[in-house]
């Protein structure tokens, strides 16, 4: 109820929340069933999208740029990693997709 009573402000905070709980890596799905629940399924799933991309491009930029040493320095420690970073940076979209696609 306190998002309706915000108006179009509501929209904006929840918005803006989704895009917080998101680079937490909160599950998305509880998060999208309120956004249709609150705000119908044509504006939740606006919003959502919305959200969604921006926060993916967030968290894509952040690790690229902001977290890139400290992971490279942990990930180092683990042989696997090694061999996952020497094999994508030989073939690299071979080797993604197959890992996207691994259970």
């Amino acid at each position: 109820d306190w998002v309706e009573a915000l108006g179009p402000a509501g929209r904006l905070a929840y918005g803006v929340i989704y895009f917080v709980l998101e680079l937490l890596a909160v599950p998305a799905t509880p998060l999208t069933i309120a956004a249709g629940y609150l705000f119908g399924v044509l504006q939740g799933s606006l919003i959502v999208s919305v959200t969604a991309t921006a926060a993916a491009s967030a968290g894509f930029l952040i690790a690229r740029y902001g977290l890139r040493d400290m992971v490279i320095d942990r990930a180092s420690q683990f042989p696997a990693f090694r061999a996952i970073d020497r094999a994508i940076s030989k073939e690299a979209f071979r080797n993604i997709l197959l890992l996207r696609l691994s259970p």
